[in-house]
């Protein structure tokens, strides 16, 4: 029978289980919690899969699963302007199908959803050769900048001396008159206010409002975050963090993963990371991390952290579940689709891309 291209049914899901079980490690998440599965690719958070059990497109062959790839629902947002869209992830053709097309009909599937914008973060670089030949804006390497928060678990997974520079002492507490630094568990309409001037002034990337963020972040069904909101006299918000603590697996060692930092100005940015490395320093984790597309050497810097290129005879791991000892180099493209691609107003030119925008922060 001729290879078949179409989504999932609501009946079909534990077959998508069974595929990631015999493409992937049998204890992948992606094969053995369909909890996790449904909510990830859920088709409710993406336009087109009405009615489907997964936002994914699928490749058959009579009545087996050759290819996949899954859409995380996630509106754009491009200098205010809300777009429909997702992040594609797990983009996945058996050998035998590759040179037949596999590929690239999976993507056109994805090109033809009622969407206007895609994105994908972490990719082989073969398969970032079809992605740059389909048109998407690349990022080959994201920054990552660290900051060291304990030297000893330090070293005991990073190889090299080069880091060594970079470690600092304890941080002393700094009062502010500009911002409030808190943990909040609620995001609400002073969050969306905050968020239409930050996105307002140059901006495309996910749409993080405080729908958003309250489904990726604060109802995350596996992983615990802590959300923080930098706040003004007047009670305006004008900055926001996010972030999680992992713990190496069959180590002792934990890592604070920044994963969402935005802001109005310097001051706030500056505060926020303040606060998140106080944080870290209660939480004794070895060191923090954040994996971003906005070049902010000067404000990382001018808190005592560096950019991960800039620490040289060093290699600082990305992955922990287990650890891989060397070095995470996290790639990222976005595209415009539709009506949205038929006029380019600079928008590549303020893109925001981070870890967890696809499904590179996810339990193991």
């Amino acid at each position: 029978m001729p290879l078949v291209e179409r989504f999932i049914d609501p009946t079909e899901i534990d077959r998508v289980l069974t595929f990631f079980r015999g493409y992937k490690q049998p204890q992948h998440i992606l094969g053995q919690d369909r909890d996790f599965l449904v909510w990830q690719f859920s088709p409710e958070r993406c336009r087109g899969f009405e009615g489907a059990g997964l936002a994914a497109c699928t490749l058959w062959d009579d009545d087996e699963i050759v290819g996949f790839v899954g859409i995380i629902g996630s509106r754009f947002n491009r200098n205010g302007a809300v777009i429909d869209g997702g992040w594609l992830c797990n983009l996945i053709v058996l050998p035998d199908y590759r040179a037949v097309g596999g590929w690239m009909r999976l993507m056109k599937a994805v090109h033809r959803l009622p969407i206007g914008a895609v994105g994908v973060v972490g990719f082989p670089p073969k398969i970032g050769q079809l992605y740059r030949a389909m048109g998407y804006h690349m990022h080959d390497r994201l920054f990552r900048y660290v900051r060291i928060v304990d030297p000893e678990p330090t070293g005991q997974i990073v190889a090299g001396d080069g880091w060594r520079g970079y470690a600092r002492p304890r941080s002393q507490p700094r009062t502010s008159s500009e911002v409030k630094i808190e943990s909040v568990s609620a995001l609400d309409r002073r969050w969306d206010s905050f968020w239409r001037r930050f996105s307002e002034r140059g901006y495309f990337g996910t749409n993080r409002d405080s729908d958003h963020m309250t489904w990726r972040y604060l109802e995350h069904p596996r992983l615990q975050h802590v959300v923080k909101v930098a706040t003004a006299p007047n009670g305006e918000i004008k900055g926001g963090a996010v972030y999680r603590v992992e713990q190496v697996r069959d180590g002792p060692q934990r890592l604070l993963r920044l994963l969402e930092l935005v802001a109005l100005d310097d001051a706030t940015y500056a505060g926020l990371l303040q606060a998140v490395a106080r944080d870290a320093e209660e939480l004794g984790v070895a060191f923090i991390d954040h994996y971003t597309s906005r070049p902010l050497h000067a404000v990382f810097r001018e808190e005592g952290w560096f950019e991960e290129e800039e620490a040289e005879d060093t290699v600082m791991p990305g992955l922990f579940q287990p650890l891989v000892s060397e070095r995470w180099i996290l790639n990222a493209g976005v595209r415009l689709l539709g009506p949205s691609a038929q006029a380019d107003f600079g928008w590549t030119q303020h893109v925001l891309i981070v870890k967890s925008d696809g499904d590179r922060d996810r339990p193991s």
